[in-house]
């Protein structure tokens, strides 16, 4: 019988709509930290901000291939940290191939790897969207 909460494993649309704002704005700051360790704040927040402005406008591909594989590979996973986990290969690897048939990029460049991470955030705030009983 039924508790009359339906659950479900996934965020909706809304909540991967949210994901993949967040992990396309992460991108930028997480992209320009090297120049923050070398004290150069200025520098830092410039990069920041263009690289998060270059992700919104090209991400896209990435993002919305990244959420589809996500869903459709863990649909039915309770456990959200392991669709966190899938959102993060799965960005590395669809930037990977994109980026590496774009430019060439290998898939352990740290542009490629930071694309990963920015995906594991997206969907580690996505998860918040995930109704649970």
């Amino acid at each position: 019988m039924s508790s009359g909460v339906q659950t479900r494993n996934t965020p909706g649309v809304l909540g991967y709509a949210i994901g993949i704002v967040v992990s396309l704005l992460a991108f930028g700051p997480l992209v320009a930290l090297p120049a923050l360790f070398d004290g150069e704040v200025g520098a830092y927040v410039t990069g920041a901000l263009l690289m998060s402005y270059y992700a919104l406008l090209a991400g896209w591909p990435v993002a919305l291939t990244g959420a589809l594989i996500v869903h459709l590979t863990c649909f039915r996973v309770r456990d959200q940290g392991i669709h966190v986990l899938v959102a993060g290969l799965a960005g590395w690897a669809v930037a990977a191939v994109y980026l590496g048939l774009l430019t060439g990029l290998s898939p352990w460049d740290p542009l490629v790897l930071v694309v990963g991470i920015a995906a594991a955030l997206g969907r580690e705030v996505a998860s918040a969207f995930v109704r649970r009983p």
